[in-house]
């Protein structure tokens, strides 16, 4: 009886440890250079389904801008705001300033703060009574985090950060 015990308490032991030994999370950095100069048709063959296409003419360094949505692997569909650039260079020196400026609890969505104007309609998330009369509040931030991948600023729906994170991290791996 005893050494059916043991071996029960051991394998229960071996289990529990050499699972979480092999459980890893698959996380990205929020800014990743794979060494791939992207462009929007390479979203839009993974799934990614273009609205609109913004005038790029006063944000410095991108050559295109797209906003549009991509259904997360649970099939939700989530917005997107992508901005290309010529180099993952040029997205990081020049882009990040204006990513940071439309996304997070500290966005600048008024177009007297902005510093880019295009877009920031759909950079809002409105929240509050709908039925009962009483305030909506539209100034809230749609996108709570963003990622520079390769080229690219991906800027990504959700109600919070991890959110945010979560539905970036999906969009770049179903670039690979």
């Amino acid at each position: 009886m005893k050494k059916i015990l043991f071996t029960i308490i051991s394998l229960t032991i071996f289990f529990a440890c050499s699972s979480g030994e092999s459980v890893e999370k698959s996380i990205l950095e929020q800014i990743n250079d794979d060494g791939s100069v992207y462009s929007i048709d390479d979203f839009v063959k993974s799934g990614f389904k273009p609205s609109k296409n913004y005038d790029v003419t006063n944000l410095p360094g991108a050559s295109k801008v797209v906003y549009g949505f991509w259904k997360t692997p649970n099939k939700v569909p989530a917005d997107y705001e992508i901005r290309i650039y010529l180099s993952h260079e040029d997205a990081v020196n020049i882009g990040i300033k204006y990513a940071k400026e439309r996304s997070g609890e500290t966005a600048l969505l008024d177009e007297s703060e902005a510093s880019w104007k295009e877009g920031l309609k759909e950079a809002r998330f409105c929240s509050g009574p709908t039925r009962s009369g009483g305030g909506v509040n539209c100034g809230l931030p749609k996108y709570n985090n963003f990622y520079v991948y390769s080229n690219s600023i991906i800027l990504c729906q959700g109600r919070n950060i991890e959110e945010s994170s979560i539905n970036c991290e999906f969009l770049i791996n179903s670039l690979k």
